[in-house]
């Protein structure tokens, strides 16, 4: 029986093409994961333990006796080099004079051996006034090989040195010391807080477990690890990120894998059915149910097996291409090489093989109930009806109702627990009266069509592709269903993102409500002009004023226009505040010098005029008072610029466009000390980790669908085997090729379409649901509700794209044979 099997699937091959292709997509979408992830952590490891590469082991004594000891434990038969490194910080003046702060300073070993640090250009400190630093820092502060620095300052006495190397930087090393200099100087430079370390380079053939008790033996009170265990130590801290990278990126891998166990169902249960007679047949000259049934999982298994090796192959060796070109580009991450070990081996073949049997079984048992003279009749139309069918909508519709109550349970008390639970609840509930939905909605698009004028509703094609949709409600709604995952996820992430990234726009606005503001004591007049011409900015409004008499104090009050606030205010509450003339809105700098705390009216008082004025505390963080036009015109005086105002253009890099507008004030008023402030930067940094987020996740999202759109191929090539004859008298009755190649374009139309439409249905309402969730009820903010409309187009667009080239090779396939044959075809 399992040699027949064999001969069958190989005779009908082209059938399970795109079954192996969807298992085979999803199993290598698994292995590639699991060996990235992998691959992730081991890096992570290696560039946060970096600086005990070289050793085997590490001892770490006290400071005082650190010499001492490194040269006892270099005396040991076992040891093959010994050196106490120590690292502490340490003040920095650059050549040009300007102060650097406080960098991280360590030793260079002595022993070659022990050395972890690479020159990029130099060498390596000899002498004590002598050192080495970072290539990337030397190049930002326009050091080279022969500059002088001077390092110290404080309570750590002044000493001139000399650069005689740059160090090569080290991708994802964030915590390596950037400046460095000769082993053993650093006891005698006075630097408070020196942390040492003895690395330990162990004799070939010594096990560091051995040399290990032979130090401990030597210092019974020294702490020694081994660089494995520091290793691990040293990543324990990254743990948790890395095993969230591995979560999110493996819930991807199941998506699609449940995606391609939808795909792998529905064309077992299409072949068994367009097998039936075959089946029928070996019924007839005595196969047992029992036989049939493990034959036909025996069939699937094998085509599991061929499909999850190859997959777990081709994920390995893509995983291994991503990291080799990963770590060749500048990205921060360092990827250690890809060394398959058991977990990316066996977990995604088990997963292809556990997909493949959960597919097949059902049409499996299907197939073994056919009796040897039904199955010999003719075929009787699908229908929703029956035992089976009513409880799978009655399922679905339980599955559903209890979801939307868990939702509704999520949202009342915030918690992500039960919204969490009802979104899976309500897909599988909508997942399962599919085929009572898709149906239905392709009747309804039958029924819109001809409300288009005649020459638009599509003719004979448009009809015949409207009844191949829904002639098998269950063999179309397994298809759409699979389509319908992954676009509702991608649509549920661009709505939640859009949505949370509003919600934090007007928080920002709120917040941080002008980009940047530019003060000073004396502003000057051109400082306007400076800052508009800079490469970035949007728009510049200059705030004008005097000092006027607050109570006992003088501040300076300015007046910004609802015309100007317009232009660079982004918080509509506050541009409303400034044009209520009996508000003054007091910036964070100036709250100190508000009569009465701001908590009750004042005076605003000059030698023309006084005004009694309600504080509003905004959260400008500099720059005058302000009121309105009407109000400094009451007071009298004569205006001159005080602050700048400054809107940039969303999509400038604000550190750029911030260090472009300070080189430029300097420049123009190099004697007046003018600050730039703004919160633009963080609004910019929030917005684009967003948008990777979001662009990362939908990538890895189209996986999914690309393996549901092998689905649709799948079903409209089985389709065309499936109605050979019928094709075969169309195009005997004068359906041309061309019309042939629309009917099957339309299906897929039909089929893509409808996924498309519910999966952004879903989509919104998930991704708002999410959002009210997490914003307002677990974290107590008001959401913002949004919706990307021109995401969803594309989104829609896309599916509906693809599902049209689904059905390219199709037709292909369908107009080649010439109606004789497919009229003569058993």
């Amino acid at each position: 029986m399992l040699a027949l099997r064999i001969a069958s699937w190989r005779h009908h091959r082209r059938r399970y093409t795109a079954t192996f292709l969807a298992i085979f997509l999803g199993v290598a979408f698994c292995a590639a994961t699991l060996s990235l992830t992998r691959a992730a952590e081991r890096g992570a490891g290696d560039a946060a333990a970096i600086q005990f590469s070289q050793a085997d082991l590490v001892a770490f004594p006290v400071n005082a006796r650190a010499a001492e000891l490194a040269g006892r434990v270099a005396r040991l038969p076992d040891v093959a080099a010994a050196a106490a490194i120590r690292t502490g910080y340490v003040g920095v003046s650059w050549p040009h004079g300007q102060a650097g702060g406080s960098l991280g300073i360590s030793e260079v070993p002595a022993a070659a051996g022990l050395r972890w640090q690479r020159l990029a250009a130099g060498s390596f400190p000899v002498a004590s006034d002598q050192v080495v630093l970072a290539a990337d820092l030397a190049a930002s502060e326009n050091v080279s090989v022969g500059s002088r620095l001077v390092l110290g300052g404080g309570h750590v006495p002044r000493r001139d040195v000399t650069v005689v190397g740059l160090l090569a930087p080290e991708k994802g090393a964030d915590g390596v010391s950037p400046l460095a200099t000769r082993a053993g100087v650093l006891q005698n430079w006075q630097v408070p807080g020196l942390s040492v370390q003895i690395d330990v380079d162990a004799t070939p053939g010594v096990s560091a477990g051995t040399l290990v008790r032979e130090i401990r033996h030597l210092a019974p009170a020294t702490e020694v690890a081994t660089t494995d265990d520091l290793r691990k130590q040293a990543v324990s801290g990254l743990t948790d990120e890395v095993d969230v990278l591995g979560s999110f990126l493996l819930g991807f891998a199941v998506i699609a894998l449940f995606v391609a166990g939808l795909v792998s169902s529905n064309t077992f249960r299409i072949v068994m059915t367009q097998r039936t007679r075959d089946l029928a047949l070996l019924r007839c000259v005595g196969a047992q149910r029992s036989q049939v049934f493990l034959m036909s999982v025996a069939e699937a298994m094998l085509l599991g097996g061929l499909a999850a090796a190859a997959g777990t192959a081709s994920g390995i060796l893509s995983s291994a291409l991503l990291v080799t070109l990963a770590n060749s580009t500048s990205i921060p991450v360092v990827l250690s090489a890809v060394t398959p070990g058991t977990a990316s081996l066996a977990l995604p073949f088990a997963g292809g093989v556990v997909v493949t049997l959960a597919a097949c079984l059902a049409p499996a048992w299907r197939a073994s109930r056919i009796t040897p003279v039904g199955g010999l009749m003719p075929e009787a139309p699908s229908k929703l009806g029956g035992r089976m069918g009513r409880a799978q909508l009655g399922a679905g519709i339980l599955l559903a109702l209890t979801g939307c109550a868990a939702l509704g349970v999520g949202l009342a008390s915030g918690a992500m627990l039960p919204a969490l639970a009802g979104g899976v609840l309500t897909f599988l509930g909508v997942l399962a009266v599919c085929p009572l939905v898709v149906p239905a909605t392709i009747s309804l698009v039958g029924r819109a069509r001809r409300l288009l004028p005649r020459r638009w509703q599509g003719g004979v094609p448009a009809d015949l592709a409207l009844l191949n949709a829904v002639r098998n409600p269950r063999r179309t709604a397994v298809t759409t269903a699979a389509l319908v995952v992954g676009v509702t996820l991608i649509a549920m992430l661009s709505v939640g993102a859009a949505s949370v990234s509003a919600t934090e726009s007007s928080a920002l606005d709120r917040v941080t409500p002008v980009d940047l503001a530019v003060s000073g004591k004396a502003l000057p007049a051109r400082a306007a002009d400076q800052v508009r011409g800079v490469d970035g900015v949007q728009d510049v409004v200059t705030v004008a004023g005097f000092p006027v008499r607050a109570g006992r104090r003088s501040v300076a009050v300015g007046t910004l226009s609802q015309d100007a606030a317009a232009r660079v205010v982004r918080d509509e509450a506050l541009r409303a505040q400034l044009g209520q003339p009996a508000n003054v809105v007091v910036p964070v700098s100036a709250r100190a010098e508000v009569p009465g705390g701001g908590l009750l009216p004042f005076r605003l008082q000059t030698q023309r005029g006084t005004v009694r004025v309600r504080p509003v505390l905004s959260s400008l963080a500099t720059g005058p008072m302000l009121v309105a036009p009407a109000v400094l015109e009451r007071l009298g005086g004569h205006p001159r610029p005080l602050a700048l105002y400054v809107r940039l253009s969303d999509e400038s890099d604000p550190q750029a466009v911030v260090a472009r507008v300070q080189a430029e004030l300097r420049a123009g008023t190099s004697t007046t000390p003018l600050s730039v402030e703004g919160g633009y930067a963080k609004r910019s940094t929030y917005d684009r980790a967003i948008s990777v987020i979001l662009i990362v996740a939908t990538a890895l999202l189209a996986m999914s669908v690309v393996i549901a759109l092998v689905g649709v191929a799948n079903t409209l090539s089985l389709s065309v085997l499936e109605r050979r004859h019928e094709h075969g008298l169309l195009r005997a009755l004068g359906l041309t090729p061309v019309q042939l190649r629309l009917v099957l374009a339309g299906e897929a139309l039909l089929i893509a379409g409808t996924a498309a439409v519910i999966g952004t249905v879903l989509g919104i309402g998930y991704g708002w649901v999410g959002t009210l969730t997490l914003l307002h009820g677990a974290l107590h903010q008001q959401p913002t509700l949004a919706v990307p409309t021109a995401r969803l187009a594309q989104i829609v667009g896309g599916a509906v794209a693809a599902g049209l080239l689904s059905s390219v090779l199709p037709a292909r396939r369908a107009v080649r044979e010439s109606p004789v044959a497919a009229l003569s075809a058993e």
